[in-house]
């Protein structure tokens, strides 16, 4: 039988390891799809990944849980958005969510806190759309046919 848990976390070091630790251990996966480009796993080029991502694919890796990366390597960004931009973006996000967890942003009623106006400042829609194809269809590529799957994604992806 094929069971698959999907979790959303929180990029930019929200969501801390030991409770994500605590939910992996709950659900004990077979087989574990991270955020990260499935060849940069194998290269171990993860140093730029979000902070939950590397720490998802070392607990796998210590308990021997089979890791695949499905990331895209598109860019959302519009033209001349710069990393100071998203990290002030990543700021007000932070203020905005206010005192809920990243377990808070995996409810239904929290999905719109972060994907607005100010978003929308800086990521192009249509290149989001095909980030978030494209991350669908490597996840459809490397799925297991049994056992238990978990898949971590960042939380603004959970609609698609």
């Amino acid at each position: 039988m094929k069971q698959i848990f999907i979790i959303g976390t929180l990029h930019g070091g929200w969501t801390p390891g030991q409770e994500l630790q605590g939910e992996l251990e709950k659900i004990k996966p077979d087989q574990l799809l991270v955020e990260i480009c499935d060849s940069d796993l194998k290269d171990g080029e993860i140093d730029g990944y979000p902070p939950e991502m590397i720490f998802a694919y070392q607990w796998a890796k210590e308990n021997q849980v089979p890791v695949v990366g499905y990331d895209s390597r598109i860019k959302v960004f519009k033209d001349g958005v710069s990393d100071q931009d998203n990290q002030d973006l990543i700021e007000k996000q932070k203020q905005q969510f206010g005192q809920l967890s990243w377990k808070d942003a995996n409810k239904l009623e929290n999905r719109g806190l972060f994907k607005g106006e100010d978003y929308y400042k800086l990521v192009d829609p249509e290149k989001d759309k095909l980030r978030e194809q494209e991350m669908l269809d490597n996840i459809k590529d490397v799925i297991a046919d049994q056992g238990r799957t978990v898949g971590l994604t960042g939380w603004g992806h959970l609609g698609f």
